[in-house]
């Protein structure tokens, strides 16, 4: 299992992510109390780690399965 280097609000966003099965940037701003814009450049990192796939438009954020992974396992911890 690769083993990613995340931030705490990184981790945060991906579990976010993971529970709501898909959601919105705004959505996920407001689980995990930050702005639309912090979150769209988490959320853009986790996306290029390959953890989350963000839709053509934008507005639909999901897990991977590897991000389904990561997310269970970080939530085990």
């Amino acid at each position: 299992m690769p083993d990613f280097q995340l931030s705490d609000d990184e981790k945060d966003v991906l579990i976010a992510v993971h529970q709501a099965g898909d959601a919105d940037v705004y959505h996920l701003a407001a689980a995990v109390g930050a702005g639309p814009r912090q979150v769209q450049d988490l959320v853009r990192g986790l996306d290029g780690a390959g953890l989350v796939i963000v839709s053509e438009r934008g507005d639909c954020i999901a897990c991977t399965p590897a991000g389904e992974d990561h997310a269970r396992r970080l939530q085990r911890q």
